[in-house]
């Protein structure tokens, strides 16, 4: 999947209202029931780190452009479609963090 096509997708699940996220993130958890291996655990751990990194290094920055130019976000875009149903769970999780705007 290109880096363009994991960022609309991105965009798009940004864009949808809460109860939306909800559902779309409980159908990919029911589709995918098998355990997280070593490698998807390896995922979830750089995920975590760049959203952090993302944040802190953007914190009071308003530019939309900026923000998303950023090197941790780019790696998180890079990450192609195993990114989606970690950026569904962030925003569930902290859906006042301003991740994605």
């Amino acid at each position: 999947m290109n880096t363009e096509l994991v960022e609309s997708l991105a965009q798009a699940i940004l864009s949808l209202s809460e109860d939306e996220r909800f559902l779309l993130s409980k159908k990919l958890h029911t589709e995918s029931k098998s355990t997280p291996g070593l490698k998807q655990l390896d995922k979830t751990a750089t995920f975590a780190k760049l959203v952090k990194q993302w944040r802190e290094e953007n914190h009071g920055v308003s530019s939309t452009n900026q923000m998303s130019m950023h090197p941790a976000y780019q790696q998180i875009i890079g990450m192609g479609e195993s990114a989606i149903p970690l950026l569904l769970r962030e925003l569930e999780k902290n859906q006042d963090s301003g991740f994605g705007h």
